[in-house]
């Protein structure tokens, strides 16, 4: 009984048909991983991308608001309606109303 066992290695360990399979078997796995790693990066990167546009045009829209009525808040209100309308992927898990503040250049207060 022992014998045939052994005699069936070394057949085993003879015969090359097959390799490409066991290769492809070990493989695929890590293939697939890696593929599934870089879909979910390229998500994360445009969920990024979005965010940074949405903010952008509020920043934008709240500064034309400001510039040409500086003695109401209603770049406030422009920024938001900016921020809020520019986001079309993310807005399951965005904030859905940002911080709008004037920043403080050259020691004055907004």
């Amino acid at each position: 009984m022992v014998s045939k066992a052994l005699n069936l290695l070394r057949r085993l360990r003879k015969c090359a048909s097959g390799n490409a399979l066991v290769l492809v078997g070990i493989g695929l796995p890590a293939l697939i991983g890696a593929t599934g790693y870089g879909v979910d990066t390229a998500q994360w990167y445009m969920w990024k991308r979005e965010l940074q546009h949405s903010v952008d045009q509020a920043a934008i829209a709240g500064a034309w608001a400001l510039a040409y009525d500086p003695t109401t808040d209603t770049y406030t209100t422009r920024a938001q309606q900016e921020y809020t309308a520019n986001l079309n992927v993310v807005a399951d898990f965005a904030v859905e109303t940002p911080d709008v503040a004037l920043a403080n250049y050259q020691g004055r207060d907004g």
